[in-house]
């Protein structure tokens, strides 16, 4: 279709981009949160933000096009390309779920503009959003990581997965047989 994002081609590339961008700004902020240690994926954040920024108005959209290194039609149709032909050794899937009384007109309009392969929803049950999280990382995450009970009026959320093999297998040795002793991993 004209106008719409080839991810296959430059697109890949300007995604790529973005979200290096973003990760080298957000990475070292979300790591000195969490002691040094999180599982995230700054891809998948950047597509949550690009679910949001369509809808966003004023200065919340502004700030969203500021995070995100982009003008927020550029992220959408980014988001729209990527997840509907996700690379074929990822696995990706986006939720949005809302609780019956949050479900406005304004909310329901939002999720209709969304891509289609987004799944969209009243709120799930724990067991449900466990199942998602499964049943989208091929087995890799069984449990939703965040508790939905009572108090949860909306959930956006993304999955990444991927299992690999090499052809040829890394061997393992130790860093310092392989690195000077002023390497930070010398001692590992």
């Amino acid at each position: 279709m004209e106008g719409e994002v080839d991810l296959a081609g430059r697109s890949a590339g300007r995604l790529a981009e973005l979200v290096d961008a973003y990760a080298r700004r957000i990475c070292p902020a979300v790591l000195a949160q969490h002691d040094g240690a999180s599982v995230s994926s700054p891809l998948g954040v950047w597509l949550l933000l690009a679910v949001c920024v369509s809808e966003a108005r004023g200065e919340d959209r502004d700030e969203l096009e500021r995070v995100l290194g982009c003008p927020a039609v550029e992220a959408s149709e980014l988001l729209r390309a990527f997840i509907s032909a996700p690379p074929p050794a990822l696995k990706a899937a986006i939720a949005v779920w809302v609780r019956v009384v949050d479900a406005t007109e304004t909310v329901a309009g939002w999720v209709r503009s969304l891509p289609a392969s987004i799944e969209s929803g009243y709120m799930p049950t724990q067991p449900e959003a466990d199942s998602w999280a499964e049943q989208n990382t091929d087995s890799l995450i069984r449990r939703f990581p965040t508790s939905i009970d009572a108090r949860t009026r909306i959930v956006l959320a993304s999955v990444l997965a991927t299992k690999v093999s090499w052809a040829l297998p890394f061997d393992v040795v130790l860093a310092s047989e392989q690195l000077s002793e002023t390497s930070p991993w010398w001692g590992c």
